[in-house]
């Protein structure tokens, strides 16, 4: 009984987990096409620094884990070293 209960559980949080994943993966390839096909890569990057700095300032004030503020600011840069090898490209 309780390895079933056991089992339920971890089904659960996998699940859980996987969701979050799935949606980090698609918006990052929904991002990457938006680099490829922006005219003006710059713009774009200026407008999503401003835009994220606004989600990070504001998460600042949540109750939120230290790990979660660090991982979205991880994140933002993975997405920017994107933009920025684009932009080194000549776009």
């Amino acid at each position: 009984m309780m390895s079933e209960n056991q089992d339920l559980i971890n089904n659960n949080v996998q699940e859980r987990l996987r969701a979050p994943e799935c949606q980090q993966q698609m918006i990052t390839a929904f991002f990457y096409a938006a680099i490829e096909t922006h005219p003006s890569p710059g713009q774009l990057k200026q407008s999503f620094v401003e835009s994220s700095e606004r989600l990070i300032a504001t998460s600042i004030d949540k109750p939120l884990p230290d790990d979660w503020l660090r991982q979205s600011i991880g994140y933002r840069d993975m997405l920017v070293l994107l933009i920025d090898n684009k932009i080194a490209q000549g776009f």
